[in-house]
């Protein structure tokens, strides 16, 4: 489980010593499945590192990005607002299609 830590400098005389204080934190996270699509890709433009290929965390945005000769139809990115709640466009992701239909 992730933790919360915070910092403090003590002084004992010329010297100072950083004691950190600890505790476990609950991680808002969502979940966004993988691309189907093999022209889609999804990377996480703000925030922390994902927690695994589909699984992210509170403040991420997540951006699609589609591969050459291919157009985002529907929303390019989205963020986790926690609860596996996500903000933007309908709350999902778009995806890619063929400029040449």
């Amino acid at each position: 489980m992730p933790k919360s830590c915070q910092y403090t400098n003590v002084n004992h005389g010329k010297s100072f010593h950083l004691h950190s204080y600890c505790s476990s934190v609950t991680v808002q996270t969502c979940t966004l499945a993988e691309p189907t699509n093999p022209a889609a890709n999804y990377t996480v433009t703000y925030g922390p590192e994902q927690i695994d290929s589909s699984t992210y965390t509170y403040g991420n945005i997540v951006t699609l990005t589609c591969a050459s000769g291919y157009t985002v139809s529907g929303a390019s990115s989205i963020a986790c607002v926690g609860s596996n709640e996500w903000l933007g466009e309908q709350g999902a992701l778009g995806d890619c299609e063929s400029k040449y239909r």
